[in-house]
């Protein structure tokens, strides 16, 4: 029975004697390391998110804005502009030229 406990205490004292030893401290510093390395990610990660987020809503607070804008600006515009736009000629003829221009043909 006394070399039971004998050979079990000693078994303990090499188990506290690794514990206790170089390799593990080294194990647990890059445990420790890689733990705050990960929680630095995660925080940049979420950080990103929160911009991304935070810019989507700003872009669509300014396109909200910009449709605003446009549909007072079509209250103001006048109904001939509005359906007329096939007919725009885009040249840089003055309006007599372009009178005898549809003359012509």
């Amino acid at each position: 029975m006394a070399r039971k406990n004998f050979r079990s205490l000693r078994g303990l004292l090499r188990l506290q004697g690794f514990i206790r030893g170089d390799n593990v401290k080294k194990q647990t510093v890059n445990a420790m390391k890689q733990m705050h390395l990960f929680v630095r990610i995660q925080n940049q990660i979420r950080l990103r998110r929160i911009k991304m987020s935070e810019n989507q809503a700003a872009q669509w607070q300014t396109s909200k804005n910009y449709k605003d804008g446009e549909s007072t600006l079509s209250k103001w515009s006048l109904p001939s502009e509005a359906g007329n736009n096939e007919n725009w000629d885009g040249s840089r003829l003055t309006k007599d030229e372009v009178d005898e221009k549809r003359q012509k043909n």
